[in-house]
Parts: structure tokens; C-alpha cells; sequence
């Protein structure tokens, strides 16, 4: 009895937490964009690219509409001059034929699993 309890209130907290890192308006994003999660490595500001979990991805053209959107722990802004190496993220993705094109982008606690 104690696992048929147990069971559809860790799916319901596991489904809250999974809407809580949805950060950017699903109308706001391209269809077909992904989501992923990882640590920042290898960020290259200059030509805009960064690794992250072993994946290679671009931030688009700095004159790209609509602009990446960045969003930082503890700021109400976010630029992608901001970002350093090791960084926990959450991140939304558009894959495109020769590369993966961050759309958006929000910080989050070290302690997250990712």
C-alpha cells in the first residue's frame, strides 16, 4: 500500500520540477527546439560557441532575431559576455543541418544533477 502512495506523488513532484526549468515562452522558441541540460566547457565568446556534455553548439549570429536569451542565477539580466566555464545550464536548442544553435539559456544551481 505504501508504494501505491508513493508512486504518483514522486511522478507528480517529478512533473513540477520538470515545468519549473521550462524559463522561456514555448511561443517564444522555434518549432523543433530541444531541450538539454550540462556543464559549460570550452566557451569561446569571439565565435560565439561553447561544449556542452561533449556536444559542440553556437549562440547564432550576434544579429540574429530574436537575440539568444541568457538568464542568470541572482540577476535580472543575462549576456553571453557573462557566461564562464562550468556553469550548470538548462537550455533550449534548435538543430540545424551542420550545427545546434542555442536559442535560450538559464544558469542553474551547482548542486543540480546533470
Amino acid at each position: 500500500m505504501h508504494k501505491m502512495i508513493m508512486f504518483p506523488l514522486l511522478l507528480l513532484l517529478s512533473s513540477w520540477s520538470y515545468a519549473q526549468d521550462d524559463f522561456v515562452d514555448s511561443e517564444r522558441l522555434p518549432e523543433g527546439a530541444k531541450k538539454g541540460i550540462g556543464q559549460l566547457s570550452e566557451l569561446d565568446i569571439a565565435r560565439r560557441t561553447v561544449t556542452i556534455g561533449g556536444i559542440h553548439y553556437t549562440f547564432g549570429a550576434a544579429t540574429d532575431a530574436p537575440p539568444v536569451q541568457i538568464q542568470l542565477l541572482g540577476k535580472s539580466f543575462g549576456a553571453l559576455q557573462l557566461l564562464k566555464d562550468g556553469m550548470h545550464v538548462r537550455f533550449y536548442y534548435l538543430p540545424e543541418a551542420d550545427r545546434k544553435v542555442i536559442k535560450a539559456l538559464m544558469e542553474i544551481a551547482e548542486s543540480t544533477e546533470i
